[in-house]
Order: structure tokens, then sequence, then C-alpha cells
């Protein structure tokens, strides 16, 4: 039977593979895009969540900054109407900030949406972890760790955290409150919370990674935030917006019904894609999409990750090249560099399955970190065929999988 998992922009996936041995297969979330994203991100703000609409919680003369969280989908269009509103409280677009961690949105993708004018005048700011001149110290938390955040995000009257939402159980997730931190945070801190997801225990310390973010997040006295749910394709599902608490609650609710997944059982190949523009096929969202598959895998399975990466491994992915992932996890942990999530993920998945990779990375660069290199699709089916049971993600980056056997074999067309 034909399959199409969606992965690129105009590419998809294509799979010729027998139905019988078919366990599950979700190929697109359960919500479906918002049709007009402009006004339903204005209607968020007009009518937020446990808080006054956002140009009552601004007056002229205030100093403010939209931290753009990384890979919010769709963001020019949400982000223009977040300005749109501030300036028509009467706030001066010289006087709003967006502070991202790359330069992910700039200027010109606002042209659409704004007056010229509104767009010269606003500040861009894309943070430097690396940098002791961008960050100032605010206080420390209970437990006397000291907080280095973007000296911009100290200084704000009002911060406004744009950011992409995930499930609360996401492996490698900080929380919603990581918009702010360790997003905009000193290198050390962003470490520290790198910490949490390398550990030995990383299931158990992803609790503590996202209470130490809420409590930062609340020393920096945000009180307002718009969460983004992901959507098909590099859509959006929805946008919630209005107090911490009320807001990130809804955006469990709805991240939920759109990503969860029920399979009967476990299978023995698990076909994962990420999907989105070059800006999704991350080593980050590899990493979360092996961990979506890893749920759905049995033990000595496979699992096979299509991901366009292009970026060469990092530090910590090049310890695997030694062949042995235990001791390589022990070093990623030691390191905590910029792709140890994503390198742990890797190493202890490699513990208990096999993972295959289908990118434009060269073959050698693949092997080296041991994973299988997969050249296209009648490779991965021959795969399929030998495993005897398949289970097929679309979207793996978002997916949250539970093993339910009460669950019948799904089938999630596109």
């Amino acid at each position: 039977m034909p399959y199409s998992l969606p992965w690129q922009p105009d590419r998809s996936l294509n799979l010729d593979l027998p139905q019988d041995s078919l366990v599950c297969a979700f190929l697109e979330p359960h919500s479906a895009a918002v049709k007009n994203l402009q006004a339903a991100t204005a209607e968020a703000l007009e009518h937020p969540l446990a808080f006054p609409p956002l140009a009552q919680a601004v007056v002229p003369g205030d100093q403010l900054v939209i931290a753009l969280g990384d890979e919010v989908p769709a963001a020019a269009p949400i982000l223009a109407t977040v300005i749109r509103q501030l300036v028509e409280a009467g706030v001066e677009a010289s006087d709003i900030c967006i502070l991202q961690s790359q330069s992910a949105v700039h200027a010109e993708m606002l042209s659409p949406y704004l007056p010229a004018a509104v767009i010269d005048s606003l500040n861009f700011a894309v943070h430097n972890p690396a940098n002791d001149e961008e960050v100032a110290f605010l206080t420390s938390t209970q437990d006397q760790m000291p907080i280095l955040l973007n000296r911009r995000l100290v200084e704000a009257d009002l911060i406004v955290p744009i950011g992409c939402h995930r499930a609360p159980e996401a492996a490698g997730y900080d929380g919603p409150a990581s918009t702010v931190c360790p997003t905009f945070s000193d290198r050390k801190t962003q470490q520290h919370f790198r910490g949490f997801h390398t550990s030995a225990s990383a299931s158990r310390h992803l609790e503590r990674a996202h209470a130490k973010a809420e409590e930062i997040s609340w020393l920096l006295g945000i009180q307002f935030v718009v969460r983004v749910i992901p959507g098909p394709e590099d859509q959006v599902a929805g946008v919630v917006a209005g107090s911490t608490a009320a807001s990130n609650a809804a955006a469990d609710l709805a991240f939920r019904e759109a990503w969860q997944i029920k399979a009967p059982r476990k299978a023995n190949l698990v076909v994962a894609t990420v999907t989105g523009n070059a800006q999704e096929q991350t080593w980050d969202n590899f990493g979360r999409a092996l961990e979506a598959a890893s749920d759905a895998v049995e033990t000595d399975g496979a699992i096979v990750v299509c991901c366009d990466l292009k970026e060469s491994p990092g530090p910590c992915l090049q310890q695997l090249a030694q062949g042995d992932a235990i001791a390589a996890l022990s070093q990623i942990r030691r390191m905590g560099d910029y792709d140890a999530v994503p390198a742990a993920q890797l190493a202890r998945v490699l513990e208990r399955a096999q993972v295959c990779l289908l990118s434009s990375l060269p073959h050698q660069t693949v092997e080296d970190l041991g994973m299988v290199h997969v050249e296209n699709g009648e490779e991965i089916a021959r795969l399929a065929r030998s495993r005897g049971s398949f289970t097929l993600l679309g979207s793996a980056q978002y997916a949250i999988v539970e093993i339910d056997e009460y669950a019948a074999t799904s089938y999630n067309a596109s």
C-alpha cells in the first residue's frame, strides 16, 4: 500500500509498504491550520486569558522587548500583529526591541504586514550568550543560582514572550518559560539547563528544568505571554495569549489535541520525518523526532529519521565517533556544549535500537556517528518489509506517542 509521509515543503516521503504490518500511521496533526493567522492573533491579544487586553498593559514611553523564541512557526505575521497592537496603543515603534537568539525574522519579512515607517523604527537584536557585556545580573534563585539575562530584558518596562509550545513531557524541553530563560541567558546558565537533559535520569530532571525556568520568569516579572501551537507544514494550529498560568494550561490542552498519538503497541520499525523548511531541519529537531520515535519502537528495533541535515555534527555529537555510546554520553555530559541535548538523545537511543538517517550529510559522517546512512525511500521500504511491523510519524519533532493496548491500529490520512 502506498503511504505519503509529509516532509519538507513540496516534498513528501513516498513509501510502498505492506498494509498488514502497519501499527500506526500519524501523517498530520489532528488540528487544522488557522486560516487567518493575523485575525486569530489579534483575537488572542484583544481577549487574553485571565489578563487585560495587551493594549491596556502599556503606556506611551514604555520600553518594550518582544522575546521571540526559537522555531516559532509563521513567526512574521504573529510578531507583526503584536507590534501593530502596541503601536496602536500609543507605544513608539522606536521603543520596541525584537530580541532573538538568531536572526530568524528580519525587517523585510514584516513588510507585508506593517507600514514601512514602523518597520524602519523597530530595533532588532540577536542575543549572544558568550558576550558578557550583553547580559546583566537580575537576582539569584532560591538555591542561590545567579541569574544573568540579556540586558534588554532586565531593563525593559514590559516583556512579551512569543514561544512555540510543546507538550510538558517533551524530551529536551525546558518548558514554556524557556522562551526567556535559558534562551536569553548567559552561556553558563544555558549549560546548566542542558545538564538537566543529559543526566542519567533526564526524564526525572525534566520537571526541575521547567521549575527553574518558571522561577526565573517570575523573578523577571513576566506576566503576559503568547503561546503558538504548531500545525501542519510550517503552519499554526492556534495562538493563545494571556497570563502565564492560564495561557500555558490552554496551550497544553491545544497541543495535546493536535499532537498526541495513541498506538496499540510498539513496532519493530519507526519512520519519523522532521517537517518544515530549512530552519526546521536541525539537530535539535532531529533529537526531538528521535525521542518520539524511541517511545514507539521495540527494543532492538530500528528507527529511520528523515531530517534534511546540512550542518556538520557539533563537538558533543562528534564524541559518538568513538564507537562507545555509554562513554560518549559521559563525555557529552561533561562538555555541555550547544549540541549536548541531541547528542545525548542519540547516544541513549543507540543503546537499544538501530538508528538510520536520511539527510544531506555525507555517508561517512552519518556512519561515524553510529547511524546507518539511508539514501532514499526505496531503502526504507525494503527495511520495513524485513522488520515485520512499522509505525509512521510525520512531523515527529512535535509528536507525543502513548502506547495504549486498547487503541485500534490507526491510519491518520493526510
